[in-house]
């Protein structure tokens, strides 16, 4: 049985969320002021943008954001020391050349698929991924 591909790969530069090295709260167990990251890793992943840069209702009022996910291969991921990829890892940027766009998105959840009887489990990792106070980070979605 073949492994499943991906239809169109393009780079992706995603940064780890460094838990170990960042500030965390006692208290409250979130993260204090600034969040340690480590250097970005270049992998192939399918992109699929839901919203980009799109005002949406809530029950708070009008918010701008961007979501969407990506698709990597799990043994990319495993080749790569990506794995497992997690809630707050960054999304740097997408693409490459004079089609890289800077993004500023972090993976909210993720899911596992393809998965096939001869690889014992999934192949494949769906990262979703939404931006963080778009109004306040500069370059909050769709990088500039």
């Amino acid at each position: 049985m073949p492994l499943p591909r991906l239809i169109h790969p393009v780079a992706v530069q995603v940064s780890k969320l460094q838990r170990s090295t960042t500030v965390v709260d006692a208290d409250y167990r979130e993260e204090v002021e600034n969040v340690d990251y480590a250097a970005p890793v270049t992998i192939n992943g399918q992109i699929r943008w839901e919203q980009d840069d799109r005002l949406r209702p809530s029950k708070l009022g009008i918010e701008e954001g961007s979501d969407g996910y990506v698709l990597f291969m799990l043994r990319d991921l495993r080749r790569l020391g990506l794995e497992p990829i997690c809630q707050g890892d960054k999304i740097e940027s997408i693409g490459v050349g004079p089609n890289r766009v800077a993004t500023n998105v972090y993976v909210v959840f993720i899911k596992y698929m393809g998965h096939m009887p001869r690889h014992g489990g999934p192949s494949m990792v769906k990262a979703f991924f939404k931006d963080r106070h778009p109004a306040k980070a500069s370059g909050a979605g769709i990088g500039t």
